[in-house]
């Protein structure tokens, strides 16, 4: 597992890691690692959620052209191109 150093945190920011710290029971080094794993599980969240919501309107903007695509459809060209 790495490890990293983070320089020139807030103290403010500390203090709010520290707290949560001692409310999960675990060490600061842990809540921050905690912290980081759940923004960035967040963040990619939100990225497929946007992504998801563009495929949706593209195909509703196809199947309104006559072109459907069914999950079958998509789902078995996925597997054929492994």
């Amino acid at each position: 597992m790495a490890t990293i150093a983070i320089e020139n945190v807030p103290d403010t920011v500390y203090l709010h890691i520290e707290k949560l710290a001692r409310i999960r029971g675990v060490s600061v080094s842990k809540a921050a690692t905690d912290l980081l794993a759940e923004a960035i599980a967040g963040e990619f969240g939100e990225a497929e959620k946007r992504l998801l919501a563009e495929i949706r309107a593209d195909r509703e903007a196809m199947a309104k052209r006559g072109v459907w695509i069914t999950d079958d459809d998509i789902r078995t060209a996925k597997n054929e191109g492994r």
